[in-house]
């Protein structure tokens, strides 16, 4: 059985922070009713009430472990998303890219957005796109061994 302590916490409440299993992305997950479900979910249901339909809970106090309902806010993903430190929520919030070129003419993928100046500097040789070759590293075969 998961167990929940007390961590300081930045909204002058402290966190609920709970030691159920990691899902592996830093969320705390448990088995509940046959499946696997979040914690904060459940946390959430259990003294507030059931999430809005099509809402997800935004951790305000950037816990993720946290469980602790006041620190829950239901949002839409967009907002979750520009809520969010990643590099995703960054463009969400700027209109930005990492490398700060404008998003306004992206092109729109099925899992988010790709910044054209960026694919064309990739394109043109100006630009080595670290995380794609170090992916496809591992598929090249080694053609210096003898």
């Amino acid at each position: 059985m998961a167990k929940v302590t007390e961590a300081p916490g930045p909204l002058g409440q402290p966190c609920w922070v709970t030691s159920a299993a990691d899902n592996g992305h830093g969320y705390a997950v448990m088995t509940y009713l046959g499946g696997t479900a979040y914690v904060h979910r459940l946390s959430y249901q259990l003294h507030v009430g059931p999430i809005p339909e099509g809402m997800q809970l935004d951790h305000l106090c950037r816990n993720t472990r946290c469980v602790n309902p006041a620190h829950l806010e239901p949002v839409t993903a967009k907002e979750n998303m520009a809520r969010s430190e990643t590099v995703g929520g960054r463009a969400v919030r700027t209109g930005t890219c990492k490398r700060g070129h404008s998003l306004d003419d992206a092109y729109i993928l099925r899992k988010g957005r790709k910044c054209r100046t960026c694919q064309r500097l990739y394109q043109a040789g100006e630009l080595y796109d670290v995380a794609f070759h170090s992916q496809n590293a591992k598929k090249r075969p080694d053609l210096t061994s003898a």
